[in-house]
């Protein structure tokens, strides 16, 4: 009797303190990935890259996040469920081993790659099959919430910047441009590259609409609207082409899923004797028609955005160049060049200085102070993407395509690891384009197949595309099941997941980076994976 009590008493007390441990991991989890999407945040930003204030973060994060790794390493059995997680390990050994095999060409940057790609893989995607969608879900919602909050801020920053007229230019040896402010006829803001700032917008966006979609509050509501309306205007006056692709193929598939959900409950609902296919067929074409007036609006406001802007911003110089005109002596040349110059050549925000007999007044005399209030003629500082090459659609990308199957030839089977590009080329390939041309030298391929294919050659590219066909496999299989237990947050995470890979082929923020979007990428798969889990264990119960 008193053994059968204390066994009781004993079985408690594990299962408490079993809970309490969990209740404390959970915290503890959140609080680095929450480091995660900070430190994301600080490196995507120009006015943070590279400070000491990335630092502050970056090593708490990697140490929390080495020690939850160590404790999963630890109880690996309750995670080795997840999906894909054998094909993630092998990602992970194709880098070391590619790192091994390059290790003359640069390690340090590459382990700091893998450290993070382990963190993304094995912390935030990986998850125990047993736990509860609800707990998954919560720490979801407080991620993202505060991934929406942090980059309004960035976003209400850029235009900020814009609007006082805060411009910066920082350049490196080798490796990208920085740019703080409007550029180019670009608004980078607070990002060193507007392709970035646009992405992320378009994430929020996404986001945005599934919280407004499952929120019935006001206020939320009208913070969720604002904030979208706030990320199109980012999208547009960042000009990128990337992030209006990702808008309007998000709002495409999301509006088409969305519209399928609801067409499928009035379906479901309704009496008369149809036949199935006649059912399912009428929610297709209610769902595409729905979808293609979406991808209308989602064109078209971007490109109305800055057409009434660039209308706005030329009436606005006209006028101040009239006034700058009128403070000048009738008749100088200085006023006319300078005036001719501001109305006809559209590319550069201000005008170029003119030659010594375009500087000299009626008399032939300089006149410096003539000069000066001519300078201050501005040229319509309009949107239009400046710096581009007309006869390159691609914007030097096919070049650097190119470059990434020179690459591969030398190195095909475990490539040369994602960090070593230029010092590899450098050695191996001397008059590869990626370091011979007049604008800078690339360490990327932008287009994450190729830079999986140049980093881990042909196994890391076959690995990571069985990884991708397995993902949607399941998602696909599953998909009733997913909408059924997480409704639009289920079809917001699925629309991220398009949105990131639509980017992808023109840039990388899956795999290799320090990114918000890949941290929120991961969590969008992890909530997916896990919810088809948990039903088909209820199901199957």
């Amino acid at each position: 009797m008193y053994r059968h009590f204390f066994c009781t008493v004993e079985k408690l007390n594990n299962k408490e303190t079993k809970k309490t441990y969990e209740t404390i991991l959970w915290y503890f989890e959140l609080i680095v990935k929450l480091g995660m999407l900070t430190v994301g945040f600080l490196e995507a930003s120009s006015l943070t890259f590279g400070k000491p204030v990335v630092s502050i973060f970056l090593w708490p994060t990697v140490f929390g996040g080495g020690l939850v790794l160590l404790l999963r390493l630890i109880h690996w059995k309750e995670y080795w469920k997840s999906k894909n997680f054998f094909l993630l390990i092998a990602f992970c050994v194709s880098y070391l081993v590619s790192i091994v095999v390059n290790i003359r060409y640069g390690w340090y940057t590459n382990i700091r790659t893998l450290i993070w790609c382990a963190f993304l893989f094995f912390l935030v995607y990986c998850y125990k099959a047993e736990d509860s969608v609800e707990a998954n879900q919560k720490q979801f919602k407080i991620l993202t919430v505060y991934y929406l909050i942090a980059n309004a801020v960035l976003s209400i920053l850029s235009f900020a910047f814009m609007i006082t007229g805060y411009n910066e230019i920082f350049y490196e040896e080798v490796g990208p441009i920085y740019y703080i402010g409007f550029h180019w006829g670009r608004l980078y803001g607070v990002y060193w590259d507007a392709n970035i700032g646009a992405v992320m917008s378009c994430v929020s966006i996404i986001l945005a609409a599934g919280y407004f979609l499952s929120n019935r509050t006001i206020a939320v509501r009208v913070l969720l609207i604002l904030d979208a309306i706030l990320q199109i205007f980012y999208i547009a006056f960042s000009d990128s082409r990337t992030g209006k692709l990702c808008l309007c193929v998000a709002t495409t598939v999301y509006i088409f899923l969305v519209m399928r959900k609801k067409q499928n409950l009035q379906t479901e609902k309704q009496t008369a004797e149809e036949s199935i296919a006649t059912k399912n067929t009428r929610t297709v074409t209610i769902a595409i028609l729905y979808a293609l007036v979406g991808l209308a609006v989602a064109f078209a406001i971007p490109s109305g955005i800055k057409k009434g802007y660039n209308a706005i911003s030329s009436v606005s110089n006209v006028k101040e160049n009239e006034s700058a005109t009128e403070a000048l002596p009738n008749g100088s040349e200085t006023a006319q060049v300078a005036l001719d110059g501001a109305q006809t050549d559209e590319s550069t925000p201000y005008v170029e200085e003119q030659s010594g007999d375009a500087t000299k007044g009626t008399e032939g005399n300089t006149e410096p102070v003539e000069q000066a209030q001519a300078e201050q003629i501005k040229e319509p500082q309009g949107l239009g993407r400046a710096e581009e090459y007309s006869d390159d659609i691609t914007n030097r990308r096919s070049d650097i395509w190119r470059s990434a199957l020179e690459i591969f030839k030398t190195r095909p089977i475990i490539g040369i690891t994602h960090n070593n590009v230029l010092s590899y080329v450098e050695e191996n390939l001397p008059d590869s384009y990626l370091i011979n041309n007049d604008h800078m030298k690339f360490e990327s391929m932008h287009n994450i197949f190729f830079d999986v294919l140049v980093g881990q050659g042909i196994i890391g590219l076959v690995i990571y595309l069985a990884m991708a066909v397995t993902f949607f496999i399941a998602i696909v299989k599953n998909w009733k099941s997913i909408v059924a237990a997480r409704g639009v947050i289920g079809i917001s995470c699925f629309v991220i997941l398009i949105a990131m890979v639509t980017s992808s082929f023109v840039m990388t923020e899956i795999v290799y980076v320090n990114s918000p979007m890949a941290t929120v990428f991961w969590m969008a798969m992890s909530c997916l994976m896990q919810t088809a889990d948990q039903t088909k264990t209820v199901g199957k119960k």
